[in-house]
């Protein structure tokens, strides 16, 4: 089948397909190389924000103790492990719970050196108006169709690769026991 054969309407859904696999293999490419996200169900070093790496570091005297939580107790209630439950020079100085966002959080400890007190303040980066998502959910749902009260199963799965604002760009597929599927392009607006 030639190109200047297909009508306009064939013509936009191939240019669509090729751009939705275009931008899925974009997606993919970025996510292969892109920094992955700390999980872990002890506590880890965070890494610096990138916008401050490049400041110079100073030391600075303070005249008065510094207020730290009582470190047996911390690691008693917060389940604390190594490197910070055995190191006795490192003390736990403020905590922080930090609301689930899509984007990055830009995390800053500060310290009143008159007072001896520290405090973390977080700020949420707000997300660019592009970018590449990752977003892969596979699934099973069990119950009774509304077609003769028989039971079926579908076997499903999603992947949102791009968004645009608010709007997210993926695929969908399922397979029901019927022997029955779909394929899907999907692009949903979250609010």
């Amino acid at each position: 089948m030639k190109w200047q054969t297909l009508n306009t309407t064939m013509k936009v859904i191939v240019v669509g397909i090729f751009i939705v696999a275009l931008l899925a293999g974009a997606s993919a490419i970025h996510s292969w190389f892109a920094d992955k996200l700390v999980t872990s169900e002890t506590f880890t070093e965070a890494k610096d924000m990138k916008k401050a790496k490049d400041i110079t570091r100073e030391r600075v005297k303070a005249n008065v103790p510094i207020e730290v939580l009582k470190k047996e107790e911390a690691v008693k209630k917060l389940k604390i492990g190594d490197p910070i439950k055995s190191n006795p020079n490192i003390q736990i100085t403020d905590t922080a719970e930090l609301p689930p966002w899509e984007g990055k959080t830009n995390v800053l400890a500060t310290w009143d050196t008159a007072e001896g007190k520290i405090k973390i303040n977080a700020e949420q980066v707000p997300l660019s108006f592009f970018g590449f998502e990752n977003k892969k959910e596979l699934g099973v749902r069990v119950g009774y169709s509304t077609d003769g009260m028989e039971m079926r199963s579908t076997v499903f799965g999603r992947w949102q690769f791009a968004r645009i604002g608010n709007v997210h760009l993926g695929i969908y597929g399922e397979a029901n026991s019927r022997g029955e599927g779909i394929g899907q392009l999907e692009i949903s607006y979250k609010f």
